[in-house]
């Protein structure tokens, strides 16, 4: 099995036990770009966890500024969303976004940011709950 799919497993399997001792909660929704390798990690955690999976084509961006207006383009609906993509905007983002600074958000890592307001569109710095990185878990 590539080390990658082994890396998602262990990511969905730690997200797992988290939600079933109530330290995490599911997200609603996942929205992932369209490329095989994004998706493929997409489908390991949705089905793992439980919760549906939209492609985005807008996702197949490197671009923090094009993922900043994605994320502030989301429903309302939605309280909880995961999102799945690519780098260098995932770490762009999070710093931007998150309090904690990160160097790179690795391939499979999961960064768990929560904001204090009701409208996407209004999102500003936020708490970094959670880093996840596949290779600090046991």
């Amino acid at each position: 099995m590539p080390s990658g799919i082994k890396k998602t497993e262990k990511v969905a399997q730690f997200l797992a036990n988290k939600i079933k001792v109530n330290e995490f909660s599911l997200p609603e929704i996942g929205f992932s770009s369209p490329a095989k390798r994004a998706y493929k990690t997409a489908k390991i955690i949705t089905s793992s966890l439980h919760f549906p999976l939209e492609i985005k084509e807008e996702l197949y961006t490197f671009s923090m500024q094009d993922l900043e207006k994605i994320v502030k383009s989301f429903d309302n609906k939605y309280n909880k969303i995961a999102i799945f993509g690519h780098n260098s905007a995932f770490t762009d983002f999070i710093n931007k976004f998150g309090n904690k600074v990160i160097f790179n958000l690795p391939t499979s890592a999961v960064a768990i940011i929560e904001f204090k307001t009701d409208s996407w569109s209004e999102i500003s710095k936020g708490n970094t709950t959670q880093i996840i990185i596949p290779k600090e878990l046991n």
